[in-house]
């Protein structure tokens, strides 16, 4: 400004990536964008509600209970964090930092499968969310740099391999 201060309501770019892309949504589909993004917005959402679904119920079988209880647990976990309140907050209503959330899920789904299977296909699904999360939502991208830390981590721990190794520096040096 004239005054030499910052605009504080400026934002960063993150907050202009989401409503861009839903612009162009709306052009190609000839629809609201809100008609489009609700729905998307409530599948992303309910992701990490299966994820810790199934997380706990495979925990609770491992630890010997009878199926019905495993049952039981994963849908208290699930059901807890669909109502936690900064969960709620995040991916119930047409917001910017969903589309992070997403590219989080991405990212660590397809780094799981690279260093698993050690295919470079699952390189093509991994690098574009890798180039856009910083840009989307910047504490998504830093979450996602710490979870594929600890899967670099998982995986060199379990099967010491040079072909893990390098795809880990490969994928980290990219990010």
């Amino acid at each position: 400004t004239r005054e030499g201060t910052i605009a504080s309501d400026a934002g960063g770019p993150h907050g202009y990536a989401f409503p861009t892309i839903l612009s162009e949504l709306q052009l190609v589909t000839d629809s609201g964008a809100i008609w489009l993004t609700q729905p998307v917005i409530a599948v992303i959402a309910s992701i990490p509600c299966l994820l810790v679904f199934a997380f706990a119920r495979r925990l609770a079988l491992q630890r010997g209970w009878n199926p019905t209880h495993a049952l039981g647990v994963g849908i208290l976990a699930a059901l807890v964090l669909a109502v936690q309140g900064l969960f709620l907050r995040r991916s119930a209503w047409v917001h910017y930092e969903v589309l992070g959330l997403f590219l989080f899920l991405v990212v660590g789904f397809s780094a799981h499968w690279l260093f698993r299977t050690h295919r470079l296909r699952w390189l093509v699904v991994l690098l574009p969310p890798l180039a856009v999360l910083p840009v989307t939502h910047h504490l998504s991208a830093v979450m996602t740099a710490l979870a594929l830390t600890a899967l670099v981590v998982l995986h060199t721990t379990r099967t010491l391999q040079p072909r893990t190794l390098a795809l880990a520096a490969g994928v980290g040096g990219l990010y």
